[in-house]
């Protein structure tokens, strides 16, 4: 059995931070674990922003990635969840080609053993504009949008509302049974 611990928000609110933070905390527990990259983002440090035909491609890339761990690790981290593409999707291109594909992928992996963890994170910091798409004020847009679209679709998620340097201790906790955070199922 395969648990994808997926880091959720809006640009600049530290998941790739998180994400290695956590990373490293499992392994340095002798946890099965793998980082799963997010792959636009040297798009977004060599400026090139993602058309509408992109996002087909960039979820593939993301699916790829992750489900070829599969079954090979207990804990997959990544900081650009599968249900990013169908959010992005939708935010810029107001379409929904990906989302079915998305919602049928995650069906099937669940079908398969794997569990999709959603973490939610609160943003604690300054906005860094640097490698990203959005400004400070789009990025807080995002993040109020995308927990409306997680909610539309039924999508469950905890609610990290922790210290930045906390929240990979708080999602280990979670993992093993001992987070009391908000739960959200909208």
């Amino acid at each position: 059995m395969t648990v994808v611990i997926n880091l959720l928000a809006g640009s600049g609110v530290g998941k790739s931070t998180t994400a290695a933070d956590l990373f490293a905390k499992l392994k340095l527990r002798s946890y099965n674990a793998e980082l799963i990259q997010e792959f636009v983002k040297k798009w977004a440090w060599l400026g090139r922003k993602p058309t509408g035909f992109d996002q087909v491609y960039l979820f593939g890339k993301q699916a790829q990635s992750e489900s070829c761990l599969y079954g090979k690790v207990d804990y997959l981290v990544t900081d650009s969840p599968l249900i990013l593409s169908a959010f992005y999707e939708s935010y810029h291109l107001k379409r929904e080609i990906v989302l079915p594909a998305v919602f049928n992928f995650l069906d099937y992996a669940k079908e398969n053993g794997v569990i999709h963890k959603n973490y939610f994170l609160s943003r604690n910091k300054p906005f860094d504009p640097r490698g990203r798409y959005e400004t400070a004020e789009e990025a807080s847009r995002v993040d109020h949008l995308l927990k409306d679209f997680l909610a539309k679709h039924g999508v469950e998620y905890k609610f990290l509302e922790v210290e930045d340097s906390l929240r990979a201790e708080a999602i280990i906790a979670d993992l093993e049974g001992d987070f009391n955070e908000n739960t959200r199922k909208d």
